[in-house]
């Protein structure tokens, strides 16, 4: 689809970002996937503009990598 072009050159830049900061991210993670359900999420909201699209992946990509990290913070709380 012609129209998605903005949604997907999103997705690609904001991985793209995100790998280039956390260069331990391998190009298959499963954080990509997650990345795209989210940006297609607000595609459909009628959220077109390929910037927001972008920065809202950034955003979502690192609350994603905040919230992991004080799961296994929790987790080795409770080990304790």
């Amino acid at each position: 689809m012609a129209d998605d072009d903005a949604l997907w050159q999103a997705v690609d830049q904001a991985w793209a970002l995100y790998r280039a900061a956390h260069n331990h991210v391998d190009e298959s993670d499963e954080h990509r996937c997650l990345l795209e359900r989210h940006l297609q999420q607000r595609w459909r909201a009628q959220e077109h503009d390929p910037e927001e699209l972008t920065c809202a992946g950034l955003a979502f990509l690192e609350r994603l990598l905040r919230e992991e990290a004080r799961s296994t913070r929790d987790r080795m709380v409770s080990l304790d």
